[in-house]
């Protein structure tokens, strides 16, 4: 009886577990996507039309504003997209864990690249 009760307990222990660790790594991968495609659509749109996509692309993601930031910066040669994520997994406040994320990509400035 005992040793039933102690699997059943180890195994609500890793469903909230992964429950809590899921989304945050989920989230996180998906940041590779985000980042790439933003950055290839610069030199097809302005500046202020990839900030407003970003936005949303992380709003649909489920990323809150107050856990991210964006830069996007242009150089001579080319477009840089950062992304930085931070979130915190907390087992029910015996454990906390920080994890930050960051993601930068390059894109090119323009849809004619010299040689």
């Amino acid at each position: 009886m005992i040793k039933k009760f102690l699997w059943i307990f180890l195994l609500a222990i890793v469903f909230v577990v992964g429950y809590q660790l899921v989304p945050i790594y989920y989230r996180a991968l998906s940041l590779d996507g985000i980042c790439k495609e933003n950055a290839d659509l610069f030199h097809r749109y302005n500046k202020r039309y990839i900030k407003q996509k970003l936005k949303e692309d992380l709003d649909k993601l489920g990323i809150p504003q107050n856990q991210r930031e964006t830069a996007l910066t242009k150089t001579k040669e080319s477009v840089v997209v950062e992304i930085y994520y931070e979130d915190t997994f907390d087992f029910f406040g015996y454990y906390k864990k920080d994890f930050v994320f960051i993601e930068e990509c390059n894109g090119v400035l323009s849809s004619i690249v010299s040689q």
